[in-house]
């Protein structure tokens, strides 16, 4: 008895010093970020008016957040004489913030709660699904490349990055676990926070056929997935007039319907040929629907890695997630905003951590110092009012 009581402590210790590590790495991330942040003057600078209140909305809610602001606050309700409507973006992270608020009263602070809970729960548990894959250390590498990726600052601001990061990275631990039900419920969320994750029903889909040798009734939890998206239409319907309104108005952001590499392609051939756009602040950004050169090398860094993912010995769960998160966005037109979009394909990370170990601390360490680098110049230009993506 007191044998199998102390093999049961040990094993509580390893996996508490196991998980110290995202823990830690996570709470000096977040802290030299803000500071950083604060000694370029704060949060952006750039003040937004929303449309629907007639103040206008500096700090938090910036870009995207102030749409997602805005539906917290008005739900769907269709902006009158404008192109831009809130039905191109999805609720989940609006009413999950709006529950909170109504427990602690304040908007700004149920924003910033649901932020960092979220992205303390995706550094975590892209921790655990990582150390399953490939082991430890692969997993540590991974946490510190996409804490110090230039974008990685979304994860704390009012965007969808950090809680759908967190739901498609739960839902791969479940299905790890063999609880099917789980991943369903958490693909299902997933599908409700962003357009893109109806795609991570083919990623369980794919793991569940991973893990066993043929189907059995539990599969019908994967069926979840796409009731999620189910809500959103159906939300949509009462409060814009259509079920499809959020397939609708995507033009006004200069978005629509293409082949994955012409936006790219042709955004990459402007700037070759000195047509792009003008870039300002210390990291190049810009508004332009062209995107920025940081777009563009992101999207073909994330394109490598999932080729360099089919040379090394990953499974087809993860590979098909980076492909699916990397070739979405970019179907949409225009590469504007990519180097943001690529943090959903957060096994990416994973990948390009898993180089030989002989060399793994002396390439990766370099690698990250040059994504610091480039993290700072991306919060100054963000503290300036400058988009980033």
């Amino acid at each position: 008895m007191m044998t199998h009581t102390s093999e049961a402590s040990r094993g509580l210790a390893s996996r508490a010093r196991s998980y110290a590590f995202p823990v830690i790495a996570f709470v000096v991330w977040r802290v030299v970020q803000l500071a950083i942040l604060l000694s370029f003057g704060g949060q952006s600078a750039l003040k937004q008016t929303t449309g629907f209140l007639p103040i206008s909305h500096p700090g938090f809610f910036l870009w995207d957040g102030a749409w997602y602001q805005r539906i917290m606050d008005v739900g769907y309700r269709p902006i009158a004489g404008s192109s831009q409507q809130p039905a191109s973006f999805f609720p989940l992270l609006p009413w999950t913030t709006r529950a909170v608020r109504f427990v602690i009263r304040s908007e700004l602070g149920a924003a910033i709660l649901v932020t960092t809970v979220a992205s303390f729960a995706a550094v975590v548990l892209v921790y655990e699904v990582l150390r399953r894959w490939k082991g430890e250390s692969v997993a540590r590498w991974a946490i510190v490349l996409l804490l110090a990726f230039p974008t990685s600052f979304f994860l704390w601001e009012f965007y969808t990055e950090a809680l759908f990061i967190a739901l498609t990275a739960g839902a791969l631990l479940a299905m790890m676990r063999r609880a099917v039900w789980l991943a369903g419920i958490l693909g299902g969320l997933a599908t409700m926070a962003r357009p893109t994750g109806i795609l991570v029903l083919l990623v369980l889909a794919v793991m569940y056929l991973e893990q066993r040798r043929g189907i059995n009734r539990d599969v019908l939890w994967l069926v979840l997935c796409a009731c999620g998206i189910g809500v959103v239409m159906l939300v949509m319907k009462q409060q814009t007039g259509s079920a499809l309104a959020f397939t609708r108005g995507s033009e006004a952001w200069g978005r629509h319907l293409t082949v994955p590499w012409t936006p790219v392609n042709t955004t990459l051939r402007a700037y070759l040929h000195g047509t792009g756009p003008r870039l300002g602040g210390w990291s190049g950004s810009t508004a332009s629907a062209l995107g920025s050169v940081r777009d563009v090398v992101a999207t073909y860094v994330f394109l490598f890695l999932f080729l360099v993912s089919l040379w090394r010995p990953w499974p087809w769960s993860a590979r098909i997630l980076i492909l699916t998160m990397t070739l979405a966005p970019m179907a949409t037109g225009i590469v504007q905003s990519m180097s943001r979009y690529v943090l959903a394909a957060w096994p990416a990370f994973g990948v390009a951590a898993d180089v030989p170990a002989t060399v793994r601390s002396r390439v990766l360490g370099v690698v990250t110092l040059i994504l610091i680098a480039l993290s700072v110049a991306v919060l100054h230009d963000w503290s300036h009012g400058y988009f980033i993506a």
